[in-house]
């Protein structure tokens, strides 16, 4: 059974805002504290937060009930796929894609574009 994903007082916002509804819009938010649940999750490691990212988030996540937890290690150019009951990422360097249920198109990345056209490289 999914849990909620609870937003702790001290957790900070994206950078971006969601957008606001349309008046036919009933599935829209008006705020991050309107998400109940996420689909994916995605963390960018960082030299400081990595061991946190993938221990501690990740668990927290799998208990959650997020479908899946990409971490992105933009210096080894390539992204761990976790889903929820893994114990192992599955170790993607190529391509990754994506398509949550009732999707009509997959999500899909070119890792190799990207990680090539990233700043520094």
């Amino acid at each position: 059974m999914r849990q909620p994903i609870r937003r702790s007082r001290s957790s900070r916002h994206c950078g971006s805002r969601p957008r606001k509804p349309r008046a036919d819009d009933r599935n829209s938010y008006t705020t991050w504290t309107d998400v109940h649940a996420l689909l994916l999750a995605v963390e960018v490691l960082s030299p400081s937060t990595a061991r946190y990212d993938r221990t501690l988030k990740r668990r927290y996540y799998q208990r959650s009930g997020v479908g899946e937890y990409w971490v992105v290690d933009a210096n080894s150019h390539l992204v761990e796929r976790w889903r929820s009951d893994d114990e192992r990422p599955e170790i993607i360097t190529e391509s990754i894609a994506w398509q949550p249920a009732g999707a009509s198109d997959a999500l899909v990345i070119d890792l190799v574009a990207l990680f090539t056209d990233a700043p520094g490289d």
